[in-house]
């Protein structure tokens, strides 16, 4: 989702969970919310500087799901180094295949930590070239 407008992360979780729900079959959209806070409750998904992955696990989530957004304008996250967040990867899971949630958060560091990769998606308009960015990292990290 290029073009994030939330200036704050509850206005965030908002946005991301509504956009979600637009474009999947999302029966259960309060649940990833409470599910979204208690996970960062428990500690900041801010994972790199400016990059957060906020994420939740779900009892009756059927399938990985995720939303990736993008902020020009940055938004704080209330985390302790006050600096704003302008890439989300948000990603909602089943609680019960905790490997696959490993999986899919190892592949997700992956991705952030890559070289250039927070440069590329900033400088992306459409959700087709942040998709085309993604595509091409994670075939050069099969190489």
């Amino acid at each position: 989702k290029p073009g994030v407008t939330s200036k704050t992360k509850p206005e965030l979780f908002e946005e991301l969970v509504d956009f979600l729900s637009r474009s999947e079959n999302v029966t259960n959209p309060e649940e990833i919310k409470e599910a979204l806070w208690a996970r960062e409750g428990m500690l900041s998904t801010v994972i790199a500087p400016s990059i957060a992955l906020p994420h939740a696990s779900l009892r009756r989530q059927k399938e990985t799901l995720g939303v990736f957004g993008v902020s020009r304008e940055g938004i704080d996250y209330g985390d302790r180094e006050g600096a704003p967040v302008h890439i989300v990867m948000m990603l909602v899971d089943n609680r019960f295949e905790t490997k696959k949630h490993l999986k899919t958060l190892r592949s997700a560091a992956l991705l952030i930590g890559s070289p250039n990769f927070f440069s590329k998606v900033m400088r992306c308009s459409t959700a087709e070239e942040i998709y085309r960015i993604i595509l091409e990292v994670e075939e050069m990290q099969r190489v």
